[in-house]
């Protein structure tokens, strides 16, 4: 679309490799779409045309017309659209990975998971008042930090007064919920949740490991390998036809620990907005604006870029990102911001 590129290098291998993306029943690979017959290729003829691609893109970088500021009608602007959805790919990668059966991954060399737990465990996740304030959202056009679409433009926001909780939702708050039969209760769950309840079958959150076999719901063919095989009895069952004293496990990339009941639980949009209502009256998830409000970050618009968390050194010391661990921490590990709130960039896959 940018005209960088004139040509297409292998038009069936473009349609093959672009189906199964999107996680929707519609763009499963055995659909219709494939013909109702998924046939990978050749590792060999993949190799092929990876670096063919890699040669024709090596080639556009080092011709590029690139005059700066780079804007949204420069085509030199879908290179750096090209590198971000890389990262993407990066991002979705890890998490299929990270459903792949244990025996078919290994942890490289050098990979490091946070710690487990602290020295003094979360039993409590207070609420803290936020006052109300009026916030502006949006990136300016010259801003000199690459966005996607939705992130330009002005949208000038009054935020009523709200509470929010000291930390991110823990495994141990979750425990609670699956124990008293959350995902087995409809009056929790949205109708389009509860659909996509039924159609997994989940019991707990997808990294959880249990001694009931569940499966990984990664989908495919690949949900006949069960990561849930955590090797613990007991003679009493709760609601949800788990046990009551169970040690749940948790899935990380390459192993399965015990789980860690401080990290932050990772969950969907369904399943934390059932836990909200599973909660009671007044909870449920924070606004994006709300967010914005307890991050207490500097506008760093019109600014050095060095200004962004992501790149500050400054950083390191208050947020689990940028791949420091290859996991979570415990959710009081790292310093609260002045209004008390922890963990408010980083430590867990955001959506």
């Amino acid at each position: 679309m940018a005209g960088l590129i004139k040509d297409r290098v292998d038009e069936n291998f473009e349609a093959m490799f672009e189906t199964g993306v999107d996680e929707m029943s519609w763009d499963d690979t055995e659909n219709y779409r494939m013909g109702g017959a998924y046939k990978w290729p050749p590792i060999e003829k993949i190799t092929e045309y990876r670096k063919k691609v890699r040669e024709i893109v090596r080639s556009v970088i080092q011709n590029l017309d690139l005059t700066f500021p780079v804007t949204e009608d420069s085509p030199c602007w879908s290179v750096w659209l090209a590198i971000e959805h890389e990262r993407i790919h990066l991002e979705t990668s890890s998490v299929l990975i990270r459903q792949m059966p244990i025996d078919m991954v290994s942890r490289p060399v050098g990979w490091k998971y946070g710690p487990l737990a602290m020295d003094k465990p979360v039993l409590s996740n207070p609420m803290i008042i936020q006052k109300s304030r009026d916030i502006v959202l949006g990136k300016h056009g010259d801003c000199s930090v690459w966005g996607w679409d939705n992130e330009y433009g002005r949208l000038e926001l009054s935020i009523p007064a709200f509470e929010a909780s000291k930390y991110m939702i823990t495994n141990r708050e979750m425990l609670g919920f699956v124990q008293d039969a959350g995902y087995n209760t409809k009056k929790y769950w949205s109708e389009e949740g509860w659909k996509w309840r039924s159609y997994t079958q989940v019991k707990h959150p997808t990294f959880w490991v249990c001694n009931e076999n569940c499966k990984s719901n990664c989908g495919s063919a690949l949900k006949e390998y069960s990561h849930c095989n955590f090797g613990v009895s007991a003679a009493t069952t709760n609601g949800d036809h788990h046990n009551t004293d169970e040690k749940y496990g948790l899935r990380l990339m390459f192993d399965v620990v015990a789980l860690p009941a401080d990290w932050p639980v990772e969950v969907n949009f369904h399943e934390a907005q059932a836990f909200c209502r599973w909660k009671g009256n007044g909870y449920r998830l924070i606004t994006e604006a709300e967010q914005v409000i307890i991050r207490e970050l500097e506008n760093f618009n019109d600014s050095d870029i060095t200004l962004d968390p992501i790149y500050s050194k400054k950083s390191e010391k208050k947020y689990n990102f940028n791949m420091y661990y290859g996991s979570s921490t415990p959710v009081n590990m790292y310093p609260p911001t002045k209004s008390g709130f922890c963990d408010t960039l980083g430590n867990v896959w955001e959506w």
